[in-house]
């Protein structure tokens, strides 16, 4: 899980303590490398007609934020840091 720090604002004469730069660096961190996930299926999954079918994401491509885990819970992704996230999917007959 990502962490973003509220940084004080610096006025003339303040001084730049190790936690200010290490902060502002952790949300510049977090911007460069933004949380993301792309998991697929390695195998064909049979889906039957006119059921809910959760789909088991056996693989990842990469998960910059623990969001899935190939071990458990394998149906889900789970966003870990607050924000807003584009959700996408691919079929193929």
């Amino acid at each position: 899980m990502k962490t973003y720090y509220t940084v004080d604002n610096l006025t003339v004469g303040d001084v730049l303590t190790e936690t200010w730069v290490d902060e502002v660096k952790g949300n510049l961190d977090n911007l460069i490398v933004r949380p993301a996930a792309r998991v697929y299926s390695g195998t064909a999954v049979a889906i039957p007609h006119n059921s809910l079918t959760a789909v088991v994401f056996t693989s990842e491509r990469f998960d910059t934020d623990s969001m899935h885990d190939t071990g458990s819970n394998t149906t889900r992704i789970t966003a870990q840091t607050t924000g807003i996230y584009s959700v996408g999917g691919h079929v193929t007959w």
